[in-house]
């Protein structure tokens, strides 16, 4: 008994030996450290956490590299552990106490929900040569629009029409119910065309601004329905030169506001309104109505007690001589 006691002893301080040798031996890999107490590279925010990365973008953050030790440091790479992770780096040596930023960037795919990885950090460090630290991101399962806001510039009524592609990204469709998505204009003079989709699954289509009646400054809304999400409103904003215009050329009004709008023509006379209408997001909150004793003057004004959050949305002033429609931009909020 007390034979194998002995040797059970000896084969346990042999390998208390190989570990040591393994760990200091000359050409050995260093284990990977997590980041403790002080190091003499310290880095930065650890762990990397991605609010959210779009679906099929690209989310950017960046990691600070700092030496705090009273050497010079070689920084020979920096790597991620999935393919997610991009980390555009060369190798650098760092002075004492000087730091380098160093940029990542976690994409998307189309797996939705918490992704990430390790970023590990090798160099000469006395304290921590190969160090992993955590990079974590939530994808967004949703869908975006290329452009973001769709913008026409300034043109001509002889010039138009003007067409812009639009393209819908979602992640998560199936085909079945590609024929439920739908886009659709608050404005008139903005044509939705027909509705495509490519081989990523993604809807395109053309967006086309059109002579009309309604001129001046075009601030409208794109609605863009797919099934399974929440609608997602897209601003549509242009200008179309009419011999008349509106004054302010846009309304910022708080709770309880009122203000007068005026249409001139080009030589600065005042042009009876014959109407004005809020858009669909303006309706329940916005009154609009022509001032007392004037023929010119159009008051509008922001109910009190209406919801605080800010509102977007246009009113649509008419006038008879000359004929026109202009769209005036509005911006509702609480004003605390």
């Amino acid at each position: 008994m007390g034979r194998f006691v002995t040797v059970a002893c000896g084969l346990i301080a042999l390998g208390c030996v190989g570990l040591a040798l393994h760990e200091f031996l000359p050409g050995s890999n260093p284990p990977s450290q997590e980041p403790r107490g002080r190091m003499d590279l310290e880095i930065s925010p650890s762990p990397l956490i991605f609010d959210s990365v779009p679906y099929r973008g690209v989310a950017e953050k960046t990691l600070t590299l700092t030496n705090a030790a009273q050497y010079s440091i070689t920084v020979s790479g920096v790597s991620g552990s999935c393919g997610c992770m991009q980390i555009p780096f060369r190798s650098t040596t760092l002075p004492p106490g000087k730091s380098i930023a160093v940029k990542v960037l976690m994409s998307g795919d189309t797996n939705a929900g918490a992704k990430g990885g390790r970023i590990t950090v090798y160099s000469n460090s006395a304290t921590n040569a190969r160090t992993e630290i955590v990079a974590r991101a939530t994808e967004i399962r949703g869908i975006t629009t290329l452009p973001e806001v769709v913008d026409f510039g300034r043109h001509a009524p002889a010039n138009l029409p003007v067409t812009i592609p639009f393209k819908v990204v979602i992640n998560g469709l199936g085909t079945s119910q590609r024929d439920r998505v739908r886009v659709t204009s608050e404005l008139p003079n903005v044509e939705v065309g027909r509705i495509a989709f490519d081989d990523n699954g993604d809807a395109t289509l053309d967006l086309q601004l059109r002579a009309g009646e309604t001129v001046g400054h075009v601030s409208s809304r794109l609605a863009v329905d797919v099934p399974g999400f929440d609608k997602l409103w897209v601003t549509v904003v242009g200008v179309i030169d009419s011999p008349v215009r509106a004054t302010p050329p846009t309304l910022l009004l708080t709770s309880g506001d009122s203000k007068p709008i005026r249409v001139r023509n080009a030589a600065g006379e005042a042009v009876p309104i014959q109407s004005a209408t809020c858009s669909e997001s303006l309706r329940e909150i916005l009154q609009c109505q022509p001032a007392v004793g004037s023929d010119y003057d159009c008051v509008c004004q922001r109910q009190p007690g209406s919801a605080d959050s800010v509102v977007r949305g246009t009113i649509e002033l008419r006038t008879e001589n000359p004929a026109a429609t202009i769209s005036v931009p509005v911006t509702l909020f609480s004003g605390r």
